[in-house]
C-alpha cells in the first residue's frame, strides 16, 4: 500500500471513477476500522463511523488537496468523528454518574457491584478516561503504527503538541495503572 498508488487511485476516482474509490476503501478500511475501534471501544459504533468516514471522504474528494496523504486525510476525517461521538458520550456518562451517585446512597450493593466491574476492566477504562485528543494520539501512534507527522496530520496538529499529547497520555496511564504495573 503505497502513496504513490493512492494517489493513481484517488486521480481515477475523482475523474468520476466508482471502481477506483471502492479500491481506496479496500485499502484502508481495515486500518481505518481499528482505529475508530480503539477510540470508541464498541464494534457497531466503529462500522457506523467507518462508513460514515468514507461517505465524507467520498464527498470531499474534490476539496482534497493532497497537501498530506490520503490515508491521512482519511483517518483525521475518521478520527474527528470519534472525538464527536465521544463528546457525545462523555455528556451522557456525566449525567449517568450522577444518577448513580444518587443510588448508591440507597443502595450500597450496587456500589459494590460497580467496584468490581471497575477492576476488572480497569486498563480498558484507564484508556477510555484519557481527554479524547490524548487517546487518539495514544491510538494513532501507539495502537494504529502511524508515525508522528502522520498522526500530527490525523490530529490537525503540530508534532510539538502531538508529542505534548502522547506524554501526557502516557503519564496519565502510568498513574492509573500503577496497581497493575507494581503487581
Amino acid at each position: 500500500m503505497t502513496e504513490a498508488e493512492d494517489a493513481a487511485l484517488l486521480r481515477r476516482a475523482k475523474s468520476g471513477e466508482p471502481r477506483a474509490f471502492e479500491a481506496l476503501v479496500k485499502r484502508h478500511h481495515r486500518h481505518l476500522y481499528f482505529l475508530i475501534l480503539n477510540l470508541i471501544h464498541n464494534h457497531d459504533d466503529a462500522d457506523e463511523l467507518c462508513q460514515e468516514t468514507f461517505l465524507r471522504a467520498l464527498e470531499g474528494l474534490e476539496r482534497f488537496k493532497g497537501l498530506s496523504s490520503f490515508r491521512t486525510w482519511l483517518f483525521r476525517i475518521g478520527v474527528n468523528l470519534a472525538l464527536d461521538l465521544l463528546r457525545k458520550r462523555r455528556r451522557r456518562v456525566v449525567l449517568k454518574k450522577a444518577l448513580a451517585v444518587k443510588k448508591r446512597r440507597s443502595a450500597p450493593d450496587a456500589a459494590i457491584s460497580l467496584e468490581a466491574a471497575e477492576v476488572k476492566t480497569l486498563v480498558d477504562e484507564a484508556l477510555k478516561a484519557l481527554p479524547p485528543k490524548q487517546k487518539a494520539a495514544f491510538v494513532l501512534v501507539v495502537l494504529g503504527g502511524l508515525n508522528y507527522q502522520e498522526a500530527a496530520e490525523a490530529l490537525g496538529v503540530n508534532r510539538g503538541t502531538l508529542g505534548w499529547l502522547l506524554h501526557k497520555a502516557r503519564i496519565a496511564l502510568r498513574k492509573k495503572l500503577r496497581p497493575i504495573i507494581q503487581d
